[in-house]
């Protein structure tokens, strides 16, 4: 079927996508909410276009529950029937969710044509024959609302719309699958609001309350933590409308930002986003879009360290024989099923998704009974240990917690944080007992001059985040941790690196970034990490050499590591420089293989890019205009 230039090429500029320049090759016509404001007008003038292009045969409007999709479209529908040319002979609006078999659903558009007989017709072949005969010679407008999986307007009855027949289908969904399933032409996505159209909105629902100086801070606040959505923002409007007290206001903030929906009226803005979450095709979807609500940090993510949290949850099969970029690849579409299912934002161009506030307040509420989430509350003390037995995840960072006296019974307690506890300085040596299942722990930024004894009772643990330990010196019992794919020893006050690292043979990242005291990692350590893939020592103190000295590792060693494919590291002098070109050169490595280099003898910094092939320098521009000078 022919594609409209013209159309797609109006829809696009309206959401500031270039189109490309061959017609066949044209995808959906998409706006992308972290780079524009969609405006009413914008979404209903993209749909009209499609409407009266006659080019466009089908049309899908898709994106997340509660931004207006079917609000923009009944608007549209309404504004058609108002007009004096009559572009359409029926417009039919059919939400199927509420609707059973196709049966039930042809039934009732036959009613609505006075279509006698139809009903009592039991054969499902002749009943859509009936149907067919009556809109045959009609031109019409068939809007499926609410569509959640492939109808087929064959076996329904109803005749596919052409060029030829004037006829149009505009299906609405959550789901931009469902779009490519119905053989769309043309996608209009309906992304959150911006702040601006959100404020305006819930400036209109509130009234002039919101002008008050006590009351407007805080309703702003209250506004961006409805996420954008209309559902939301008018939810919260009706709830608030001509209240003054900003006590009042305040009460409301907290609860939707500690995810406290008690009221009537969020129960039914998250039934509605819930639908969303239930209709994911796996336990194993519905499980990665919790983990990644849990491990995304101002409600973006990027898609490696994403992937990297499934992995860590044990959601992703994994064996050592794996690179992970191989399974980066692998967990791809699992990315793209949470985005088209409006779950996740699509991967910008850092490659980093966003979660919507509203979407990571569902994530936790499904989970409520088993993630205990209270960050930033200035906790002195952390909850009563009763508390931990049911919990999968808890989150008690950014508090003032000092120490950590329990012994808690986690049996199902597969991740952990406490970064940001800065006084944190004590864990009973008994503390991790009893947490067989934990895989991701987080004690970044405290004050743990040591680690607890029980941490070897974590066989299961993948990820182990210590950077920012300012008075970090002992960690000596990290060597039971065999599963430990990940460990971050950032900013630590460690002056050798500690052998029982040299016991973590499953470990894939190891961070020393800015390790200023760092002066010695003993011979034969980095060796037993063969599978080791990102190196990170920028900013440390440690210079490799090519020469041992003292029982130092070498860049030898380092360089027998084959599975590296992000590096950075100083070298001592111009030769230990050109030893490690030489090497890169010589041996094969990953095609994505990056390196970043400081030389001390000459200060400058040195990076390779096994894409282009080419070591380049800071000062290339620099260098390129001396050899033009000379």
């Amino acid at each position: 079927m022919p594609r409209s230039r013209s159309i797609l090429k109006r829809v696009a500029t309206m959401f500031r996508r270039q189109p490309p320049k061959d017609p066949e090759d044209v995808g959906p016509a998409e706006s992308d909410n972290r780079e524009t404001e969609q405006n009413e007008g914008g979404i209903r003038e993209a749909i009209l276009l499609c409407l009266l292009s006659p080019e466009v045969v089908r049309i899908g409007v898709w994106g997340m529950a509660g931004v207006g999709k079917t609000y923009y479209v009944k608007s549209v529908a309404e504004l058609l029937q108002e007009v004096k040319v009559k572009l359409f002979d029926y417009i039919f609006y059919v939400n199927v969710s509420y609707r059973g078999s196709l049966r039930t659903l042809r039934n009732d558009i036959g009613t609505e044509l006075g279509l006698s007989g139809l009903e009592e017709e039991e054969d499902e072949e002749k009943a859509a024959a009936l149907l067919y005969d009556k809109l045959k010679k009609r031109k019409f407008l068939f809007v499926l609302d609410d569509l959640w999986e492939m109808i087929s307007l064959e076996d329904l009855g109803v005749p596919l719309p052409t060029q030829e027949n004037g006829c149009k289908l505009l299906v609405v969904t959550r789901n931009h699958k469902v779009c490519d399933l119905m053989d769309t032409r043309v996608d209009i996505k309906v992304s959150p609001l911006g702040k601006e159209v959100a404020w305006q909105l819930f400036c209109k629902e509130v009234g002039d309350v919101v002008q008050q100086p006590a009351v407007e801070p805080i309703a702003k606040q209250v506004v961006e933590e409805c996420g954008g959505l209309p559902l939301a923002i008018k939810a919260v409007g009706e709830a608030m409308a001509g209240k003054t007290d900003a006590d009042a206001w305040l009460k409301m903030l907290s609860d939707l930002m500690h995810c406290r929906p008690v009221k009537e009226t969020w129960k039914k803005v998250f039934t509605r986003l819930k639908l969303s979450y239930d209709r994911l095709e796996s336990e194993v979807l519905k499980d990665c879009f919790s983990a990644g609500s849990f491990y995304a940090k101002d409600n973006e993510i990027g898609v490696g360290n994403l992937i990297f949290a499934w992995i860590i949850e044990g959601y992703i099969d994994f064996t050592e024989e794996m690179a992970l970029s191989e399974v980066f690849s692998k967990c791809a579409p699992l990315v793209k099923k949470l985005s088209d299912a409006g779950l996740l934002d699509e991967p910008d161009d850092q490659r980093r998704v966003t979660i919507n506030r509203m979407m990571k307040k569902l994530a936790i509420l499904v989970k409520s009974c088993k993630c205990i989430i209270k960050n930033g509350q200035t906790l002195l003390e952390a909850p009563e240990k009763e508390a931990w037995e049911k919990a999968e995840r808890i989150s008690l960072a950014g508090n003032q917690i000092t120490s950590l006296n329990q012994n808690p019974n986690c049996p199902n307690l597969t991740a952990f944080t406490l970064e940001g506890n800065f006084s944190l300085s004590s864990i009973s040596p008994e503390f991790f007992g009893q947490m067989p299942e934990l895989r991701f722990l987080d004690l970044s930024l405290t004050k743990l001059d040591c680690l607890p004894e029980s941490v070897c009772k974590l066989v299961k643990l993948r990820s182990l985040d210590l950077g920012l330990n300012r008075c970090l010196k002992n960690i000596a019992h990290i060597r039971a941790l065999r599963q430990l794919l990940v460990l971050d020893l950032s900013g630590t006050p460690l002056e050798e690196l500690p052998e029982e690292i040299g016991e973590l043979t499953q470990l894939r990242h190891l961070l020393l970034l800015c390790t200023v005291r760092l002066r010695r990692i003993p011979s034969g350590i980095i060796s037993k990490l063969q599978y080791m893939e990102l190196f990170q020592m920028r900013a440390s103190s440690f210079a490799w050499q090519t020469e041992s000295r003292s029982q130092e590792a070498t860049l030898h060693e380092l360089l027998s590591l084959t599975r590296l494919s992000d590096i950075s590291l100083a070298v001592r002098s111009v030769k230990d420089f050109e030893f490690l070109y030489r090497s890169i050169a010589l041996q094969t490595w990953e095609d994505d293989l990056t390196i970043d280099c400081y030389i001390l003898e000459t200060s400058t910094r040195m990076s390779y890019h096994a894409e282009s092939n080419k070591w380049k320098t800071e000062f290339e521009e620099e260098d390129m205009a001396i050899k033009l000078l000379s």
